[in-house]
């Protein structure tokens, strides 16, 4: 039987074939542990940043309570009444009704003709009622604390429990029985931890300063 023998330079060239596998196996895995080890610095890194970051809050801009009203047609009628106010002051204060003198408790607001009756904060319609003297009436809380009420109103824009934001219109101005010097008016007040306060002291001041 013929044998079939290896040429002498086979052997020699399988074996440095082999090494030169070995040698590239060796330097892939080399190639992918680096890779390996590179992602995962990279991903400590990124992980790093984002654990010491700092989350950036926008800062709250100021915003200033507003009059119930933007018509300039608008003018006061009766003051809030006030026991250190001036002279003059508090008696346009006093409201004259069936023989007797009212401290007013708000500002009475008056104009020519019909003007619309602005929130002057966001807040959340608590109570709409009609008042034998006082007419329609609006009421909005700001927070547990902070009240407004819109009376003399002639028609009602919104409804019990809906959420207004400030400078929505909610009704339009009306008449009392208590004042009849015009049939445009707006008799505005503020409650502020169960007390009324003047309005004149509440319009222009941040709002913030009412937050609970």
């Amino acid at each position: 039987m013929k044998q079939y023998r290896l040429r002498p330079f086979v052997l020699p060239s399988i074996y440095i074939l082999a090494i030169a596998t070995i040698i590239f196996s060796i330097v892939l895995i080399g190639q992918q542990i680096r890779n390996f080890q590179n992602n995962q610095d990279l991903e400590y890194v990124v992980g790093a940043i984002v654990d010491d970051a700092t989350p950036v809050t926008e800062e709250k801009k100021e915003v200033k309570v507003i009059k119930p009203f933007t018509s300039e047609k608008v003018t006061i009628l009766r003051d809030f009444y006030e026991k250190d106010a001036a002279e003059e002051k508090q008696k346009n204060s006093l409201i004259y009704f069936e023989n007797t003198y009212m401290q007013n408790s708000g500002i009475l607001y008056k104009s020519d003709e019909v003007f619309d009756v602005i929130a002057v904060m966001d807040g959340v319609v608590s109570n709409i009622k009609e008042d034998k003297l006082l007419g329609m009436v609006i009421e909005i809380d700001h927070n547990t604390k902070l009240k407004t009420i819109y009376q003399s109103l002639g028609d009602i824009k919104v409804t019990v429990g809906q959420a207004v934001k400030q400078g929505d219109v909610i009704g339009v101005s009306g008449a009392n029985s208590i004042n009849k010097e015009s049939e445009f008016q707006l008799l505005f007040e503020v409650s502020h931890n169960g007390k009324l306060i003047n309005p004149i002291n509440f319009f222009g001041t941040d709002i913030k300063t009412y937050e609970e």
